[in-house]
């Protein structure tokens, strides 16, 4: 099996650390983490080894959209021709999804594992799980509030096209 995962921001930051304001030199851009970000988007594509450029307004609509994320997992990954993977695992949009698209490849969203998630009860303290073997195999779960593991890969899967 071969596996992409997009692994995470791994430092405390605040939202005011990558909203957008109005900057002293009259700019907009994030103070922090994203500091002249659309301006920046090219080299940031660059040095993340992005597998095929999208614009910086595309990204920006995209955000919002489960769709987009799975869109780019196909682009990047599952459907071109010059790379090898069977699995793309996303994650930290709160939005569990799990996609069998054939073939033996997967797209997996692990939504959110360490919160409750209040827009969606059913989808809190999701993660995925993706075993090796004879057989590949992947799946969804979610902690109980009392503690039980449950595999809801069927409750948040996604219909391919």
């Amino acid at each position: 099996m071969h596996l992409f995962c997009q692994v995470g921001v791994n430092d405390a930051y605040s939202y005011l650390d990558f909203y957008p304001a109005q900057q002293a030199d009259g700019t907009i851009s994030a103070p922090v983490l994203f500091k002249n970000i659309q301006r920046t988007w090219d080299e940031r594509q660059s040095l993340n080894k992005i597998k095929v450029s999208n614009s910086f307004s595309e990204a920006v609509a995209g955000a919002l959209d489960w769709e987009y994320y799975f869109g780019q997992a196909k682009t990047q990954y599952l459907e071109n021709s010059n790379e090898n993977v069977d699995v793309v695992l996303f994650g930290h949009t709160h939005v569990p999804i799990y996609q069998e698209l054939g073939d033996g490849q997967y797209y997996l969203n692990t939504g959110t594992w360490v919160d409750h998630n209040t827009d969606s009860p059913e989808a809190a303290r999701t993660f995925a799980v993706i075993t090796t073997g004879k057989k590949d195999t992947t799946a969804l779960y979610s902690y109980g509030e009392d503690g039980a593991v449950k595999d809801v890969s069927v409750l948040f899967s996604k219909k391919a096209e």
